[in-house]
Formats: C-alpha cells, structure tokens, sequence
C-alpha cells in the first residue's frame, strides 16, 4: 500500500480475504470508499478509515480500534 500514491477506491469484497485488516490502510487519507464485505476477517476496524464516505464496513461487524 505504500506504493501507491492516489487510492481512493478500494473494493476488495468476495476477494476471499481472512485476518486482520492493516492498520495502515486507516492511514490513508485520500481513500473515500471501503468496501470488504463478505470476507473472513477479523480484529478491528482502523481508526482512520472512519471518515470514508461510502462503503460496507458496518457490515463487517467489527469494533473500531482505539484511535492511536
């Protein structure tokens, strides 16, 4: 993720995805769209991926991370 200059669309739903979501994807600041649903992941939602303004990660029901 560190490589990629202008995310700001991020649909990785049904990708067969398990585990934690990275805490750096909260990092960053120009993703506007989330979507992760119907995956086997776990832990807790990054603090920063709260202001996205479209997506499913209620779906997910996931806590949010403490806020670093």
């Amino acid at each position: 993720m560190g490589e990629i200059a202008t995310l700001r669309r991020l649909d990785l739903s049904f990708s067969g995805l398990s585990g934690m979501i990275p805490p750096k994807l909260g990092q960053r600041a120009e993703l506007r769209v989330v979507k992760l649903a119907n995956n086997r992941l776990t832990g807790c939602l990054p603090a920063g991926l709260r202001p996205t303004v479209e997506g499913d990660l209620g779906k997910l029901r996931l806590p949010w991370c403490a806020a670093a």
